[in-house]
């Protein structure tokens, strides 16, 4: 992968004791594209002198031939470069400049070179930031202190650089050390986004992902968005071969009954009850249209004109005297629901699959959705386990206890028998996580 550097300058810059500076080896070893030479007040001065770290380094780029580079950041006001606190800030806005300038590429960061402030507050900093970068430190080359350095006023660029042993293979050790810690901010902000995907609340995983910058991934964010999409029910907008891949395996009207059914298991295990009520009423009109489509034959909704309205003209004879006994011979024509699906596919097909669960589950519908929809006290399991006695009390043994749980399941039971896709994918959404969470782990792996 291609890399720019950053890296402030220090006094055993560009080369010491017949040896690599930091910068100059770092670069030797990684040759990057870009350098960004962070320069205090004296190194400065130093560098006005006779441009000893831009030449070191163009002579290093054209001996082992690479293109590079060279930015200055200059501080020349900069003259108390061991006061901590001084940089964080500096250090921050330069390392997002070098990133904007070279947004693909890997960011190292030179953590040997500069005063011990400078140091320490670049280490802080490659824990923190909002970027992927990689901390570097370099070796000594007798992996101790430096000892006595060589008289900065009286630094002779070319002399220097002749006498530079690490030009020498044989004399060459590499002495940089990729540091290991854990970008603490992408810890932190990556664990509260996992809290989120646990409780499939996508949207807010998002704006998470957002703060994340350039500690995620393209991949992890292009998913995330996927996922609200689809949560949202937009599931066609996810791009493809996306949506394949997330989305069910179905077809046709199947699919928008299966995420749906989807999204009301979620509601029902973030305990949104009142919510996954109120969504019964949609899902059980598509699951017993669907039904009655498939075991009669019988198209209700072609009987419909533009505005979804049954017109009585074309219902064919038997079916329009079906509807006129079924409601005491008030029928007209009005909107299809689900209490009118089931009439008919009990009264059409009465030994068909799940006949009497869609039946119950109308019962519940017709009585809980009010209680949904009308109330603004919280709806508890408590509350419907009480209504589900009263309406079950001549159906079910008294040993039963209904509650939202218990409701899904009869949900899940009705799908898996009026639907033709006999594999559906009741773990879509953990299948869906587990994606993003890999995605995510890889992006750990490679900061």
């Amino acid at each position: 992968m291609k890399t720019v550097l950053f890296s402030p300058v220090g006094g055993t810059d560009p080369i010491s004791n017949y040896r690599d500076g930091s910068i100059l080896h770092i670069c030797r070893k990684y040759q990057p594209e870009c350098v960004m030479l962070y320069l205090s007040g004296e190194m400065l001065e130093y560098q006005r002198q006779d441009d000893r770290y831009r030449r070191s380094l163009q002579m290093l780029a054209e001996e082992a031939g690479f293109q590079l580079e060279i930015l200055e950041e200059q501080r020349p006001d900069l003259v108390d470069p061991h006061l901590f606190d001084e940089f964080y800030n500096d250090f921050e806005r330069c390392l997002y400049k070098l990133q904007q300038r070279y947004p693909t590429h890997r960011l190292l960061v030179n953590l040997s070179s500069g005063t011990p402030a400078m140091k320490s507050e670049l280490a802080v900093l490659t824990l923190l930031v909002g970027l992927r970068v990689q901390g570097i430190q370099v070796a000594t080359p007798r992996r101790k202190h430096n000892g006595q350095r060589e008289e900065l006023n009286a630094y002779d660029v070319n002399l220097f650089w002749d006498y530079n042993l690490d030009r020498d293979p044989e004399e060459y050790e590499d002495r940089c050390i990729e540091m290991q810690q854990e970008n603490l901010r992408g810890k932190l902000l990556r664990e509260v986004l996992e809290a989120h995907l646990m409780v499939y609340d996508y949207p807010a995983a998002s704006n998470v992902a957002a703060k994340m910058e350039g500690l995620i991934s393209e991949t992890a964010r292009q998913l995330l968005k996927a996922a609200s999409l689809r949560i949202q029910g937009e599931w066609r907008k996810i791009p493809q071969p996306m949506q394949t891949q997330l989305v069910s395996r179905s077809f046709g009207e199947e699919v928008d009954i299966f995420e749906y059914l989807l999204s009301l298991q979620i509601r029902q295990q973030r305990g949104e009850l009142a919510e996954f009520l109120r969504g019964l009423t949609p899902i059980l009109y598509k699951l017993s249209m669907f039904a009655l489509k498939k075991q009669t034959g019988f198209d209700l909704e072609g009987a419909c004109n533009d505005r979804g309205q049954i017109q009585m003209d074309r219902l064919p004879a038997d079916i329009l005297l079906k509807l006129e006994e079924m409601y005491g011979g008030r029928f007209e024509g009005k909107y299809p629901n689900s209490d009118m699906c089931c009439k008919l596919l009990t009264n059409m097909a009465p030994s068909s699959p799940c006949v009497q669960e869609l039946n119950d589950l109308r019962d519940i519908e017709f009585h809980l959705r009010n209680i949904a929809a009308h109330t603004i006290e919280p709806i508890t399991e408590a509350k419907i386990q009480k209504q589900c006695r009263l309406i079950f009390a001549r159906k079910l043994s008294s040993g039963t206890e209904w509650n939202s749980q218990e409701i899904f399941k009869l949900l899940k039971k009705c799908a898996e028998s009026i639907l033709p896709n006999k594999e559906l994918r009741w773990n879509s959404y953990e299948l869906m996580n587990a994606r993003i969470l890999k995605a995510m782990r890889l992006d750990n792996q490679q900061m």
